[in-house]
């Protein structure tokens, strides 16, 4: 009986085997260029040094120059900085960029690893162009849709020249800032499809986060906003600090007072708001946002001591209004600066009172601007004061 047992085995192994399939497209490792960062910028002159091969149809420009990180393995892992290489082509579009770059190198570029995007001001200055680029990042199978999204201050492009103090791949040192978001709530991530979603939802209004660059060093603080797929303006790192208070997206951050003529610092490690309407009067929403923190205050004054009930109360009181006058600063920005919905008074309404919502939404846009009062409810409390003697 053991025998036709055994070849039964056999028989069931090779009819697996035979369902099993090869890699038919294999691309080996050293073929590919592994993309970390993509910039984009807007040409508004000669074709730039280094992009001279590239096709320009009957003398005239392309729109965009478009900037690129590759890894190069052979340096990460004898860790010798920098382990990247940069290049640059000029293109109409993103499909069109991959063409140009394969006609100069030899390797097939790779964007599943890739990890951020950055505009330059002018690729969003126009709604066509910002509606494009995005279309092809979100069309094209080869982009990883995770990547993060950033605006920056003139030319993207200098992104990819930054050459980090004590890190030896550039992508690895913009995430590690990212990661920072747990403790500083002025920084604020957001993915090629987190953005797209809330362009779509909200008819073109978002806050990008917003990146700058020097030499040696990258910073991540503040945002751009845009209102219908433009450009209007920025947000600073404190006003960015109080969106993501407003907007519940706040995780880990500080909060700066003045204690008796010392300065005192205020470390939350949570951040809640809840949103109410609290009535309807003569064709007004009147709505509120109820935020609530904890945390601690590790610093004051040597000898001095925060055991006072009165001090920690008159404390919490000084947090309170500094929590509410910044977003309430954001709050007016948002309603009477750039009048973009970005405080998710739209996405609060149609989801807790769509009835409501369905009688105002084909005039949102005035009625946000003329008909919505909104206040800001701040309850804070301090649970540890440092280590005591």
């Amino acid at each position: 009986m053991r025998k036709p047992t055994r070849i039964i085995k056999i028989l069931i192994l090779l009819i697996l085997t035979s369902t099993l399939t090869g890699c038919w497209d294999k691309i080996e490792i050293e073929d590919r260029m592994i993309i970390g960062n993509i910039c984009i910028d807007a040409l508004k002159e000669k074709v730039p040094k280094g992009t001279e091969l590239d096709y320009v149809k009957e003398g005239k420009m392309n729109k965009y120059l478009i900037s690129f990180t590759a890894a190069v393995p052979a340096a990460i892992k004898e860790n010798k900085p920098p382990a990247y290489k940069t290049y640059s082509t000029t293109a109409n579009n993103m499909d069109m960029a991959n063409w140009q770059v394969m006609k100069r190198y030899a390797q097939v570029q790779y964007f599943g690893h890739a990890k951020t995007v950055t505009f330059g001001e002018e690729t969003l200055k126009s709604a066509d162009c910002l509606k494009a680029l995005l279309d092809s990042f979100i069309r094209g199978h080869d982009y990883n849709k995770s990547m993060d999204v950033f605006v920056m201050e003139g030319e993207a492009n200098k992104i990819v020249d930054v050459v980090p103090k004590f890190d030896v791949f550039l992508v690895a040192y913009i995430s590690g800032i990212e990661d920072n978001q747990k403790y500083i709530s002025a920084i604020h991530r957001s993915s090629l499809d987190k953005l797209i979603r809330n362009l779509v939802n909200s008819d073109g209004d978002a806050v990008i986060p917003k990146i700058s660059a020097s030499k040696e060093e990258v910073k991540i603080a503040g945002g751009g906003v845009l209102k219908d797929y433009v450009l209007a303006g920025y947000i600073d790192d404190i006003q960015a600090r109080a969106l993501g208070w407003i907007i519940g997206d706040a995780q880990g951050g500080m909060v700066e007072i003045n204690i008796k003529g010392a300065p005192v610092t205020f470390r939350f490690y949570n951040f809640k708001t809840k949103m109410k309407l609290d009535k309807v009067e003569k064709g007004k929403l009147y709505i509120s946002y109820n935020m609530e923190t904890e945390g601690s205050i590790e610093e004051y004054k040597l000898g001095e001591s925060f055991m006072d009930e009165d001090i920690l109360r008159e404390c919490e009181g000084l947090i309170e209004a500094q929590i509410q006058s910044e977003s309430m600063e954001v709050i007016q920005i948002m309603q009477e600066k750039y009048k973009v919905d970005v405080i998710k008074i739209r996405d609060y309404l149609s989801k807790f009172h769509p009835k409501i919502y369905a009688q105002i939404e084909k005039d949102f846009d005035n009625y946000f601007e003329e008909n919505i009062v909104l206040k800001v409810n701040a309850d804070v409390k301090v649970r540890r004061v440092g280590t005591m003697r």
